[in-house]
């Protein structure tokens, strides 16, 4: 290639679908390997666990990947995807596994909907953000088990509640951790075209 010609630029288009399928891959990811952290090697036992992980980070991925290509629209769906994940990867699918599976669905994706929007706000902080996803996602899952448990009638356990904490805890924080590398990754690029256009 001569030094005349130039690479030719991506359309806008191209750059929010290869985002999307970043935040995406990543999200997935994150939530893949807390699910590995948490179950070990049982995770691969059923295939019910590993796809109740990898929805979870599948969600996350594209309620943050909406909220920053500004279609908040697609982020409210994407609860609803959830909201029939949970309920579809849980069986028997009863009328109280649906409610079970709505508890999920708008604790945690009401909560990625807030750290999202919240995530625009803190734009200016370049890292660390996962840390409050951790925080957020883990509470959320928390309080999801502990609603649950006492929708059954069960006695409530804290110590099974702390799990399901602890597992959101994982979750959010490694979902997080991927949306601030992609971000990372795509500022740092930018700037370096930028750069080269000087």
């Amino acid at each position: 290639m001569s030094r005349n010609q130039q690479v030719p630029r991506l359309t806008r288009t191209t750059r929010e679908l290869i985002l999307i399928a970043a935040y995406v891959l990543v999200g997935m990811l994150g939530a893949g390997i807390a699910g590995l952290l948490a179950l070990g090697p049982t995770l691969f036992e059923s295939f019910y666990f590993v796809l109740n992980y990898l929805i979870v980070g599948f969600a996350g991925g594209l309620i943050y990947a909406a909220f920053r290509l500004d279609a908040p629209a697609y982020a409210f769906s994407t609860v609803i995807l959830l909201w029939l994940g949970f309920y579809a990867l849980n069986p028997p699918l009863t009328s109280g596994a649906m409610i079970d599976a709505a508890i999920r669905a708008i604790l945690t994706g009401g909560a990625f909907l807030g750290l999202a929007l919240l995530c625009r706000r803190l734009s200016r902080i370049p890292f660390g953000k996962f840390m409050l996803y951790g925080i957020v996602i883990g509470l959320a899952s928390g309080i999801a088990a502990l609603l649950i448990i006492l929708r059954l009638g069960r006695e409530v356990e804290m110590a099974r509640v702390l799990k399901f904490t602890v597992s959101g805890l994982r979750i959010g924080a490694l979902v997080g951790l991927g949306m601030e590398t992609v971000d990372l990754g795509y500022r740092l690029l930018t700037r370096r075209k930028g750069a080269a256009r000087a």
